[in-house]
């Protein structure tokens, strides 16, 4: 997991004609393979239902003393700090970004840029210098009392309204607010849709210089990102009820979406859930060797989180920054010692 420090200075593109969905292949289902299926986190946990104005108040009062390294940490604070300030029971929502995604659009930093210098918008361009690979992103998840959902990233400046398609000074309306589930989602897929059209331009310069058989082959990856019909593509995530269904598509989409209660730390946790103890690192995808009715319904009988884990409380810690208050954070935590 990376952090949004690009998002502030280069979420801009331009108004496109041709506009369009980005090409995926269809989800394998876990309840098409298996009988018995994994954990969904959110089984028997009921979040705490809160007012517009009651949502507003922990907002404006959110730690934003944060060294900005780490979202799981940074979600863990924030939501400890709703509960014990204010007495609720929120969410996480996690954006999965797949192998997909990272070898198809953020490989685009391993690869030539010079040629793209004035083919694309400067800032993407720009981007190209120092993005990196992602593997999820957190942030705490709330719901109103109408039974709408607003995700509570205090972190992050983003474009929550260019809606799609979308023009340079809509991605340029860069904002800090609660934002819907899709808001966020949309906000946080940008930075691959840029990353989609810089890899157009450079296929397409790599194909005017290439014959025969690599010719031939650029030609497929240009028509399979679906650069031969679209100028502008809208990545859109899928929900998944458990990770397990992320790791089983990491080749066919770029992105997914979790949601798990508050006590939820990062995806190790919800791989933990999701299969119980293997021999796996759980901290990137896993093999299909895992994908057992008995790991599942040892993940369920095991390793439900239902209370704060003190060790996970702590290590959160290192994410605020000097005078963001660590001492009382600190101070805090320790009654959930146990």
């Amino acid at each position: 997991m990376k952090h949004l420090f690009w998002l502030s200075a280069i979420l801009c593109t331009q108004a496109f004609a041709d506009a369009g969905p980005i090409p995926v292949n269809p989800t394998q289902k876990l309840e098409d393979m298996f009988s018995t299926l994994p954990a969904d986190p959110m089984e028997n946990y009921t979040p705490s239902k809160v007012s517009y104005d009651r949502m507003m108040t922990m907002w404006n009062n959110m730690n934003d003393k944060m060294d900005g390294d780490d979202c799981y940490r940074r979600a863990h604070i924030w939501s400890y700090d709703m509960y014990d300030y204010y007495g609720v029971k929120s969410m996480k929502i996690f954006i999965h970004y797949t192998n997909k995604f990272n070898r198809e659009l953020d490989r685009m930093a391993d690869m030539r840029k010079r040629d793209l210098k004035g083919r694309i918008d400067y800032r993407t361009y720009n981007m190209l210098k120092y993005n990196k690979t992602w593997d999820y992103h957190v942030a705490p998840l709330i719901q109103l009392d109408n039974g709408e959902y607003r995700v509570l990233d205090k972190e992050l400046i983003m474009a929550y309204d260019a809606g799609f398609p979308y023009s340079q000074d809509d991605a340029w309306k860069l904002i800090k607010r609660p934002a819907t589930i899709d808001e966020w989602l949309d906000g946080l897929t940008i930075r691959g849709e840029l990353l989609w059209q810089a890899r157009k331009e450079r296929l397409k310069i790599d194909i005017s210089r290439a014959s025969g058989n690599r010719r031939a082959s650029l030609l497929a990856k240009y028509r399979e990102l679906g650069m031969d019909k679209y100028d502008q593509v809208d990545i859109k995530c899928e929900k998944a009820n458990s990770i397990a269904e992320v790791d089983l598509n990491h080749s066919n989409n770029y992105c997914y979406y979790t949601i798990a209660p508050m006590y939820y730390y990062n995806e190790i946790d919800l791989r933990s859930l999701a299969f119980g103890y293997t021999n796996q690192n759980y901290s990137m995808p896993v093999n299909s060797s895992v994908y057992t009715e008995q790991n599942f319904e040892n993940g369920r009988n095991n390793y439900v989180v239902e209370d704060w884990n003190y060790s996970e409380l702590k290590d959160a810690a290192k994410e605020i920054s000097w005078g963001g208050g660590s001492r009382s954070y600190k101070s805090r935590i320790k009654r959930e010692r146990r």
